[in-house]
């Protein structure tokens, strides 16, 4: 039964996609919105196509105007966008034609299958693998001289997530350039100076496996009896945090410092930083040793920076190599596709999946080849936006621990808010970073206080507070 296009979708179960239908009336369209997208849509009678999924085109909507008491609908079209690619063409259900279902008496795999790369990551891995012609291959790309390039026809082997190192230029100006350096990179680096803006900031990165040494390039008084001062120029080696008790305002308070050895001429001195210095320091190293990527995930925490000291001669083009530093920034994992070339499907290369777009026809389906093969991955520049993006994905999986207060906490205080309903107790974040004395002290049985983890700006602030309002009742 023939049924119009529309009347056909509006009926449409979709979990019976594809469909097959054969036009029984035909249509053309001079100077349709086809045409003007650079593709004329000519539909003659007989003709066979494949539906394959439906998406939403445009929007109609109605605006009811009062005219002289009487309600006039007035019906409009919000236009979406409307691409068309290749020999897939997308149809609006209004498409003045009647069509035919004959599924069930037609293949539907007789129809070229296009695929994007976003369409083949979506494929389940039974799928796979796959034999497909490049139609379109992603721009720039390092595999354009050899497999990715159109007419070229690949092995797409199955889909995977692989780890990367997310890796930054040391420059000191913009912009910087970004990069993914699989772990199998075989170019070889040496350590570069690192810097510290606080003492905190030295205390999280000391290891045991070395003794990290610094020389400080900013000046530094302490507010309290028993911590140490710093001058520009001054070297130390840092040993582990311990805690001391220094006299705040008189009164003995307990700190917690990051313990060092003052390197003199001659000899050496202890010395104790408090975490929430605000200074400056820059990394020293003894270290000479060329290492590699493996090498570094294992021995050292990241970030952690670098240069390139040997360039990885299997590349073509080594994009690291020719970088002043890199600063390795953190571990991610990504999408990637694993192809090969059809006439040498045991070199094998991973290819990003959400940052290579390309378009395949799939050619069919093979059986794996379980015979041994060699993987390859490429380091790959990417652009300021995939990097922050990259960045605020990471960053929302991880959540350091806040710096310590600038200041020690003297004494611990309960405060009490009025909004609080009786016996609930409510505790303010606490960092295992910075040092808080736990002291409880009893207050009214109807309210209840705080935690007395407060960090030291909100004592501050209370205190304030609380001296306003003597004076307020003074003047009063």
């Amino acid at each position: 039964m023939a049924l119009s296009l529309q009347e056909f979708i509006h009926s449409l179960d979709l979990r019976t996609l594809p469909r097959v239908l054969e036009i029984q009336s035909g249509i053309y369209f001079e100077g349709s919105i086809y045409e003007m997208f650079g593709n004329e849509c000519c539909l003659a009678t007989g003709e066979v196509i494949k539906i394959t999924g439906l998406k939403i085109k445009k929007i109609l909507a109605e605006i009811c105007e009062s005219i002289e008491g009487n309600q006039s609908p007035k019906t409009f079209e919000l236009p979406m966008n409307f691409p068309v690619r290749k020999d897939v063409v997308r149809l609006l259900p209004s498409l003045d034609v009647e069509v035919k279902d004959i599924t069930d008496s037609h293949d539907a795999n007789w129809f070229l299958q296009l695929l994007s790369t976003e369409d083949l990551f979506e494929m389940t891995h039974k799928d796979f693998p796959i034999v497909a012609e490049v139609l379109e291959a992603p721009p720039r790309n390092q595999l354009s001289s050899s497999i990715l390039q159109p007419g070229k026809t690949i092995v797409i082997h199955t889909k995977y997530q692989a780890s990367r190192i997310l890796a930054s230029e040391i420059r000191s100006h913009f912009p910087k350039r970004h990069f993914l350096i699989p772990s199998s990179y075989k170019g070889k680096f040496k350590r570069r100076p690192r810097e510290f803006p606080t003492a905190y900031d030295l205390d999280i990165t000391k290891s045991e496996k070395e003794t990290l040494h610094v020389v400080a390039t900013k000046a530094f008084s302490p507010l309290h009896q028993g911590l140490s001062s710093v001058s520009v120029g001054d070297q130390f080696l840092v040993r582990p945090s311990e805690t001391t008790e220094v006299l705040c305002e008189g009164l003995p308070t307990t700190v917690e410092v990051l313990a060092c050895e003052r390197i003199l001429p001659k000899a050496k001195e202890a010395a104790r930083l408090p975490l929430y210095m605000e200074g400056g320091f820059v990394e020293v190293i003894h270290d000479k040793k060329q290492y590699q990527m493996a090498e570094l995930r294992a021995r050292f925490r990241l970030p952690f920076n670098v240069k390139v000291s040997v360039r990885d001669l299997s590349m073509e083009e080594d994009l690291l190599a020719s970088t002043p530093g890199l600063q390795l920034e953190e571990d991610i994992t990504d999408s990637y596709l694993l192809i090969s070339d059809l006439a040498h499907p045991r070199e094998r290369w991973e290819v990003p999946a959400g940052r290579w777009n390309m378009t395949v026809q799939l050619v069919r389906r093979v059986s794996e080849d379980t015979g041994s093969f060699l993987v390859r991955s490429l380091v790959e520049e990417i652009t300021e936006e995939q990097y922050y993006m990259m960045r605020r994905y990471e960053s929302s999986l991880l959540h350091p621990p806040p710096r310590p207060p600038k200041h020690p906490s003297i004494k611990e205080t309960e405060f009490t808010l009025p909004t609080l309903t009786e016996g609930r107790r409510v505790d303010l974040p606490t960092s295992p970073k910075s040092h808080r004395v736990d002291i409880t002290k009893k207050i009214n049985s109807n309210q209840a206080g705080l935690d007395s983890r407060v960090p030291v700006g909100r004592h501050n602030d209370s205190a304030k507070v609380e001296k306003q309002n003597s004076k307020d009742e003074a003047l009063q």
